[in-house]
């Protein structure tokens, strides 16, 4: 079976990383995979290395239109046998072809659970390629429901999946702790760029509260952004040793690695998480994770056993959650325990290919393909 991708681009991101990873899986099941980029960016050099055809545009340098009719030129040139998209852009440039060809559209671009106005030209752009898709996913509950969908044959979600092979550590914790002069105590981190979707500055203030009592926690924050300068003008003068700010770290695991609690503080005015590839990433590693409650967050993180849901812009509650964890090596430890675990069982790489994989096999069954019987064998026999 040969399943064309298309998406904006390969910038950092979790839609990017997503889709690497499902192809990863993908292709490792023997599926023929080719990835359609709308934009010369590719900054996850991994992509040529696993058996997936790219094709490259520049919608920076074309007008709209012949961008459309590039991606129509791809479509007939690669005769895929599903198309499936990761964003509203992409669906938008793809929905027409795969409908005039009767290819069948997987619209995989819900990944946030922010409520949307049905009205609302986004509302009525996403309205436009669902009409015209097989299947519409989102990577969480939440973020159907945020489009007034309900789950059914043609509206699902599947979540996100994490590759264990990363949790892999390039650096020893004392090595990464040498590095960012960490001497003793505990570390506190948060990854997620500097920008509206999250809220560093409750973060941040929550942090400073527990530092008027103690000096044993160091903070890192590892991303970058607009808003990185605010954040750190929010940093007494007393407390600026207590923090540490990285950005351009691909091994992010190495720094997760030395966390004892990892936290994601997001900012719910016009944005809502849907599954979160930093939440994924903590939990993964065996950190209890607090994290706000947002969007889909509460689909990952079960409060108080895998970590601790917070209410948005709660500096006093964020300070009472931290100050438990740090006060109790056994809760951390359970915690970061259920965590990895429910990461293995519920939102692995394996996990996410297995339910893809099911999901082709359906479309297979029901679509009459040219090639149909010998599509259907071929996943029945890698499954």
């Amino acid at each position: 079976m040969k399943i064309l991708f298309v998406i904006g681009s390969l910038e950092l991101g979790g839609k990017e990383r997503q889709s690497i990873e499902l192809i990863k899986g993908l292709v490792a099941n023997g599926f023929d995979c080719e990835l359609l980029l709308l934009k010369n960016a590719i900054l996850y050099p991994e992509i040529k290395e696993i058996g997936c055809q790219l094709h490259v545009l520049d919608k920076q340098s074309i007008s709209k239109f012949k961008l459309f009719k590039e991606v129509g030129r791809v479509i007939k040139q690669v005769k895929p046998d599903i198309v499936q998209s990761w964003d509203f852009q992409s669906s938008l440039f793809v929905c027409f072809y795969t409908w005039l060809n009767k290819i069948p559209f997987v619209n995989y671009s819900i990944r946030y659970g922010k409520k949307i106005n049905a009205l609302s030209k986004t509302g009525l752009l996403a309205q436009i390629t669902f009409l015209f898709s097989d299947y519409v996913l989102a990577n969480s509950l939440t973020g159907l429901e945020a489009h007034g969908l309900k789950v059914s044959q043609k509206n699902r979600a599947i979540y996100n999946g994490y590759d264990f092979k990363r949790a892999k550590l390039n650096k020893e914790a004392e090595a990464i702790k040498r590095e960012l002069n960490i001497e003793d105590g505990f570390v506190i981190g948060m990854v997620g760029n500097f920008l509206d979707a999250k809220d560093h500055k409750t973060i941040i203030m929550a942090t400073q509260e527990l530092l008027k009592s103690r000096k044993d926690i160091t903070v890192v924050f590892i991303g970058n952004g607009s808003k990185l300068n605010e954040a750190k003008a929010l940093i007494a003068n007393q407390n600026s040793g207590h923090y540490r700010f990285l950005n351009n770290i691909t091994a992010v695991e190495d720094y997760i690695n030395i966390f004892d609690i990892h936290c994601l503080i997001c900012n719910t005015i016009g944005h809502a998480e849907g599954i979160s590839n930093a939440i994924m990433e903590g939990m993964a590693m065996g950190k209890p994770v607090v994290a706000t409650d947002s969007g889909g967050n509460k689909e990952i993180v079960v409060d108080g056993k895998t970590g601790f849901i917070v209410e948005p812009f709660n500096i006093h509650q964020l300070t009472e959650r931290l100050t438990l964890l740090l006060n109790d090596h056994s809760l951390r430890k359970s915690q970061g325990e259920a965590g990895r675990l429910r990461i293995q069982t519920e939102f692995s790489l394996d996990k996410l290919t297995h339910n893809f994989i099911e999901l082709y096999s359906s479309i297979a069954t029901k679509t009459d393909l040219p090639n149909l019987a010998k599509v259907t064998e071929s996943i029945n026999n890698r499954t």
